[in-house]
């Protein structure tokens, strides 16, 4: 799985901000707790001038990486250059929601409500 993103972060280095964004969503979709593929999505969205976007990208990255210092410095500088326009903040995501919502099946929830013990 390290290939590809290697091969995305060329790309992105270079400018082609398409191909590499297809690399990291391909990998991200492959593999949804990869934290190096959504932190990718959110360097393209900076690279493109979407902060929000990439805003709400390395908050999901450091969702599934706490530790990640990339992610989390990230996060940091946007907020800061978010709020320092006056914007108003994105709300962070619902993992579980999130998790539910898409297409999981019932076997999943079914997991979750025994953990819950409802």
């Amino acid at each position: 799985m390290i290939e590809p993103l290697l091969q995305a972060d060329r790309l992105l280095r270079v400018g082609l901000l398409d191909q590499a964004e297809a690399l990291y969503r391909q990998t991200a979709e492959q593999d949804p707790r990869n934290a190096f593929a959504v932190l990718g999505l959110a360097r393209v969205a900076v690279e493109r001038g979407d902060d929000r976007a990439a805003y709400g990208y390395a908050r999901q990255a450091l969702a599934l990486d706490p530790s990640h210092w990339s992610a989390h410095a990230l996060e940091v500088r946007l907020r800061e250059l978010l709020v320092s326009r006056g914007e108003s903040l994105p709300e962070p995501p619902d993992p579980v929601a999130e998790e539910l919502g898409s297409g999981a099946g019932d076997r999943r929830r079914r997991l979750l409500r025994r953990v819950l013990g409802r």
